[in-house]
């Protein structure tokens, strides 16, 4: 009696091991589908969005993998992490347990050793030096969804048709600017602004790449944003620059050989901007009867007591042109 009392806590023991072994394998396979394992890992997330603790579905993140591994933006990748996990006293030898896989990532921008990447889902957060494995997704659309994925492509491309002429406008109002005067400081905005939305733009590329049609669509609706504000804060600020007040200087202009209206009032001497040629035609409009033609020894007056307003006007309709008669804005 007293032999088989020892013998129980024994067996005890013994069949806890048994089955502690026998789980092992079946965690693995639960976690980890046979398409990707942790002998797949390739590489580490070394960084996170404004350098954040931990992200999740939606945020940025960092790999270390970049061109000269092979990365192509579409790229998707398996998220793997390590778990805490409980260890029976009555084990032997520490149980060898895989990587958790936690979520999944595409590659948005591919640099030459790393690359930036969305998380597109995930199953808890996200930290700095998760593993990462590559995954090997289809990108064209099931057959169910077809018209759908086209539906959203052509979506797609209707912003970027939209994109495009205001990025181009966007660019010309900055440089603009920057040739009437205006200092890099106070077009820090505005440059912000059109960065950010080229660089959706690009984003949107690789997504639409990767057949994420929906997702390219919100980040284009994001870059049209960004493009109209850095437009407007271009030309605000040019306006305000071209509003201060100029300095001294003798009223009369005498005409010389090749001079034009916008070259007269480019002179960093009269307006430094050669989008406010309106205000000397109209000034001078009973001597000047076609914009285009001035002729030498014309003497134009400059104005100088001009408002905030009327050089705003005048921009504006050096802008759209159009066709000016004498007695336009009088």
């Amino acid at each position: 009696m007293q032999s088989l009392r020892c013998l129980v806590p024994r067996l005890r023991a013994f069949v806890m091991a048994i089955l502690w072994a026998a789980a092992c394998p079946l965690v693995g396979l639960a976690q980890t589908p046979p398409s990707v394992t942790e002998k797949d890992i390739t590489g580490l997330i070394i960084a996170t969005q404004e350098d954040r603790v931990s992200v999740g579905a939606g945020d940025a993140v960092i790999l270390d993998q970049g061109r000269a591994r092979g990365v192509e933006a579409g790229d998707r990748y398996a998220i793997f992490q390590s778990s805490a996990t409980f260890i029976p006293a009555v084990a032997r030898r520490l149980p060898l347990i895989p990587p958790e896989r936690i979520g999944e990532l595409m590659v948005l921008n591919v640099y030459e050793q790393t690359s930036t990447a969305q998380i597109l889902r995930s199953t808890r957060e996200v930290n700095i030096g998760a593993s990462v494995a590559p995954l090997r997704v289809a990108r064209t659309p099931q057959p169910e969804s077809r018209a759908e994925a086209a539906d959203l492509r052509a979506q797609v491309q209707e912003r970027l048709a939209r994109l495009s002429p205001c990025l181009e406008t966007a660019r010309q109002a900055v440089q603009e600017a920057e040739h009437a005067g205006v200092k890099p400081a106070e077009l820090a905005d505005a440059n912000g602004a059109l960065a950010s939305a080229e660089l959706a733009v690009e984003q949107a590329n690789a997504l639409l790449d990767a057949g994420a049609a929906e997702r390219a669509m919100h980040r284009l609706d994001n870059a049209l944003a960004d493009c109209l504000r850095a437009d407007d804060l271009a030309r605000r600020t040019s306006v305000s620059t071209a509003s201060r007040e100029p300095a001294a200087q003798p009223e009369p202009y005498s005409v010389q050989r090749g001079d034009t209206l916008w070259g007269i009032s480019a002179r960093e001497r009269i307006y430094n901007n050669p989008f406010m040629w309106p205000l000397i035609y109209k000034a001078n409009a009973q001597q000047i009867r076609d914009p285009d033609r001035i002729f030498p020894r014309q003497i134009f007056v400059i104005p100088r007591d001009y408002t905030p307003e009327e050089a705003a006007a005048a921009i504006q309709r050096a802008r759209q042109r159009g066709a000016w008669r004498a007695d336009d804005g009088r």
